[in-house]
């Protein structure tokens, strides 16, 4: 279901180094950086997930200290209502997280950043080493535990989410 979910959007490396030359790769995965540059800045890369048909996880690339943040879930600020008549033929959105009562963010386009990629810990026999903290104006992405390099990165959707992802 995630595929047909996603839009995959191509820019150009945001990196820009001392000298204010900007990176010339292009990126479709790990916005807004290349792979390298998103291992370099967040010690992370996008890999296929260790969960059975899960699709691309997150990796750590060196060790995380606990309650570290990471980085924002990002995407597409969207109206409950907006967002439930996007996804209302599926009847589920597998990007969207709720900022606040109001607000959904849409991270179904591939430039929303490389929190998108983080799974679902059930299935993978680990706990969630990642959890999910708003403010009601961003979401965070904080780590809950020391994090190895070479560990996926897991958070938790929540029973309801996996419920309609069939997943028990």
């Amino acid at each position: 279901m995630a595929s047909n979910q996603t839009i995959i959007v191509k820019s150009r490396c945001a990196y820009t180094d001392a000298d204010g030359k900007r990176c010339k790769t292009i990126t479709s995965i790990t916005h807004p950086f290349c792979p390298d540059h998103t291992r370099h800045i967040y010690g992370v890369e996008v890999r296929p997930s260790q969960i059975t048909a899960a699709g691309l996880g997150l990796w750590a690339v060196r060790d995380i200290k606990r309650n570290t943040h990471l980085f924002n879930y990002e995407g597409e600020r969207l109206l409950k209502r907006e967002y439930n008549e996007r996804y209302e033929d599926s009847h589920l959105g597998v990007y969207g997280i709720e900022l606040n009562r109001r607000i959904v963010i849409d991270a179904c386009r591939t430039d929303s950043g490389i929190a998108r990629y983080i799974c679902s810990y059930q299935g993978s026999g680990q706990k969630p080493n990642i959890k999910y903290e708003s403010d009601g104006k961003v979401i965070e992405m904080i780590t809950t535990r020391f994090i190895k390099a070479g560990e996926e990165i897991l958070g938790d959707y929540g029973e309801e989410m996996m419920t309609a992802l069939g997943v028990e």
